[in-house]
């Protein structure tokens, strides 16, 4: 078992008429090795926010809660000193409130 995690991260993203910023609080990632070559691994991030900004108004609103769940298997197929080549297919749970997760 293996535990990968942020302390945090925070995005801001200015288009024309919208300015949106999102933080996130932890985003852990739950890994088990089934093999050398494959991982089973579960990604979560419990608490976010997401802040949208009306550039020509000046409305602001803002959402927070847990993101969508994220069930992956990493496959490795080629590792050298200088390279290595995997396959990361995922599911996703959308666990997340509309408009935190992708709808």
């Amino acid at each position: 078992w293996q535990l990968e995690t942020d302390i945090g991260s925070y995005t801001r993203d200015s288009q024309p008429g919208t300015r949106i910023e999102t933080s996130v609080f932890t985003n852990p990632t739950l890994k088990y090795g089934v093999s050398d070559r494959i991982d089973l691994q579960l990604n979560w991030a419990p608490q976010l926010q997401v802040k949208t900004t009306d550039r020509a108004t000046g409305a602001r609103s803002s959402l927070s809660g847990g993101g969508d769940i994220y069930l992956r298997m990493k496959a490795r197929f080629y590792e050298s000193d200088t390279a290595s080549v995997a396959l990361l297919p995922f599911v996703k749970a959308p666990t997340a409130r509309t408009g935190l997760g992708n709808d």
